[in-house]
């Protein structure tokens, strides 16, 4: 599953939530892409993620931040609990942060 997010305009902001169940042997492959390439942008991620029994779970979310656009400020956080020891996770944030003005 991917999504995208590009906040183009001044002053744009995004809200982005998920919520997974993982049960039996399922695969979740889950990325997330945010481009914050208007002025003064605001992008918030949440994401909660509960696993059962054999269920894998890889998340991976790049923020970009375009050069010469100024007071950004991204928040991306991926929460997991879980109910097994068979159960495996991996969360891979990264970052291309091409100016200085990021919060």
């Amino acid at each position: 599953m991917e999504t995208t997010c590009r906040l183009t305009g001044r002053g744009a902001s995004a809200t982005l939530s998920a919520i997974y169940l993982g049960d039996e042997d399922q695969i979740l492959d889950y990325r997330t892409y945010q481009e914050h390439i208007g002025k003064d942008t605001q992008r918030i991620y949440c994401s909660r993620v509960c696993l059962m029994t054999k269920h894998h779970q890889f998340t991976q979310g790049l923020f970009r931040s375009i050069k010469k656009r100024l007071e950004q400020m991204p928040f991306q956080t991926n929460r997991t609990i879980k109910l097994s020891e068979d159960t495996w996770a991996e969360s891979v944030p990264n970052l291309e942060i091409e100016n200085n003005d990021v919060r």
